[in-house]
């Protein structure tokens, strides 16, 4: 967010927006002015759930860090074999549905657990 004072010479200005857990962002003034005095700001619910790029897990480390997926088709998944210097991308399975087969990844949205088939991969 970028916001420019246009005019007023006092007291720089701050103001915080409010979750249910307490404050959760300050908006502060660089400069004094009064501008900021009636401030407000809307929050209201994203119509779409975020976008997550560029997360990767090296080694075993096997848990998406951001929790709960959300199901969409939107969602990719690659996996990178250094030994062949090989990227293929997965189909991604949930929850719910049978396990995974190979060119699958499993996800369990609400741990964010990645679980693949155990076979040797040839790619």
């Amino acid at each position: 967010m970028i916001a420019v004072r246009i005019a007023g010479n006092s007291k720089a200005a701050a103001l915080y927006a409010e979750s249910a857990s307490g404050n959760c962002v300050q908006l502060t003034a660089k400069t004094e002015g009064t501008w900021g005095n009636d401030l407000t700001v809307n929050v209201a619910p994203a119509d779409d759930s975020a976008l997550i790029s560029g997360e990767t897990h090296a080694g075993t480390d096997l848990t998406l860090k951001r929790k709960p997926v959300v199901k969409s088709a939107r969602n990719r998944f690659q996996l990178h074999v250094d030994a062949t210097n090989v990227t293929k991308s997965l189909q991604i399975v949930y929850d719910g549905d049978p396990a995974p087969t190979s060119g699958q990844v499993k996800i369990d949205r609400t741990t964010g657990a990645m679980s693949f088939l155990r076979a040797k991969h040839r790619w």
